[in-house]
């Protein structure tokens, strides 16, 4: 069997598990002990949960930081997309979220 590829070597932007995201882009949130974060906040708003699978996306609509599940619908261009095999990556401890630490310019 080929050893499972990285998802950080095909990805620009940092790779990390759902709370290490949260945490690095600074956001608010409320989490339980089941692992459920909700009430996530950026410049005092709710952030903007989006996705066709669910929920892949998270973006402050202000600021523009946001983080995106690599194993959900992944833009490619401006008019395709591709969905990863979870499979054919290795995924240690629940890392597959891209954390976009961009700001918009206003």
């Amino acid at each position: 069997m080929a050893e499972k590829k990285k998802l950080q070597d095909i990805c620009k932007y940092p790779i990390m598990n759902i709370k290490e995201s949260l945490d690095y882009l600074g956001w608010e949130y409320t989490d339980d002990e089941e692992g459920n974060y909700t009430n996530i906040k950026c410049c005092g708003k709710l952030v903007e949960c989006s996705g066709f699978f669910g929920t892949e996306d998270l973006e402050c609509l202000k600021c523009g930081k946001a983080m995106h599940d690599m194993f959900g619908v992944t833009p490619t261009s401006n008019v395709t997309a591709t969905i990863l095999n979870s499979k054919d990556f290795d995924v240690g401890e629940n890392r597959h979220w891209a954390v976009i630490n961009k700001v918009k310019e206003n």
